[in-house]
């Protein structure tokens, strides 16, 4: 009579680790493949300079600097005069309503006057089948991507590498002693402050311990994310990524209009880091 032996089923954890290798490396290749777009369709072209142009424009007129709006505007002037015999001949209307519309404004910027030369010029640029790169046409949504993406990374890396149990424990401890540290003190019980304070040194310990567990895979992400803003901030110096609808006035930067590629880099970065970290580490 035989026997059929029962093939070892996987353990559970080993499986969890398998799925989350799977994720890590999913999310990978979608982060590369989204790099790769952005470095592979850049490219200095008329279109996206004559844009570039009109929004540093605004830019500098929302900073209070009229001059520097001219200037950009003329410059934008000076590209569009050299691309505009092919819209001249399809849409003569569109043509001299554009080049109307930059005189005015060199003679006196102004913000609605410059977001509607912008539309216009879009229009002109569709017209002329002039192409701004995919790169910058879709900017805010590829960097958007990338800080998704690539918070997801860290944080998978971030829930493996780091023993969370042990960084709670540690958390509840010293909450726990700082509560107790500061009943004695709201009783004026100095007797106990002094006991508490004996033990001052063990939880300045914890604290350490704790920073270097959450810390650890700063060694392995830190470089990857430091090469990866110097790349982006390459292709994207001098590119608006998005409007404020308004001028928000900050204490020696000026005013703050519009978000380049470092703040929306950082907001939504921080943004999605924040969503991750509650729904897959729940800290």
């Amino acid at each position: 009579m035989s026997s059929e032996v029962t093939p070892p089923q996987p353990s559970p954890a080993k499986g969890g680790r398998l799925l989350e290798i799977s994720v890590f490396l999913l999310v990978l290749l979608a982060l590369s493949s989204i790099l790769w777009a952005v470095f592979s369709h850049r490219g200095e072209t008329p279109a996206k300079v004559m844009l570039g142009e009109v929004d540093q424009s605004l830019l500098s007129l929302r900073h209070g600097s009229e001059e520097g709006a001219k200037d950009h505007l003329g410059r934008a002037r000076e590209e569009y005069r050299t691309r505009r015999s092919v819209l001249e001949n399809l849409d003569p209307e569109l043509d001299n309503e554009i080049l109307k519309t930059f005189e005015n404004l060199l003679s006196k910027p102004s913000e609605r006057g410059i977001l509607s030369l912008r539309s216009m010029l879009e229009k002109g640029i569709s017209k002329m089948g002039l192409e701004v790169p995919l790169t910058y046409r879709h900017a805010t949504l590829l960097v958007l991507l990338i800080s998704l993406l690539f918070s997801l990374l860290v944080t998978l890396l971030t829930r493996r590498m780091v023993d969370w149990e042990k960084v709670r424990r540690i958390r509840e401890e010293v909450a726990s002693w700082q509560a107790e540290l500061r009943e004695a003190q709201r009783k004026k019980d100095m007797k106990k402050v002094h006991k508490m304070m004996l033990e001052q040194g063990r939880i300045l310990s914890l604290q350490g311990e704790m920073m270097r567990e959450s810390f650890r895979p700063a060694l392995v992400y830190l470089f990857p994310w430091l090469l990866l803003w110097a790349l982006l901030r390459w292709v994207y110096t001098g590119w608006v990524m998005a409007w404020l609808p308004f001028s928000l006035p900050l204490p020696f930067f000026g005013e703050w209009s519009s978000c380049g590629f470092i703040g929306w880099l950082f907001i939504t970065y921080f943004s999605f880091s924040h969503l991750w970290r509650r729904l897959l580490i729940g800290d």
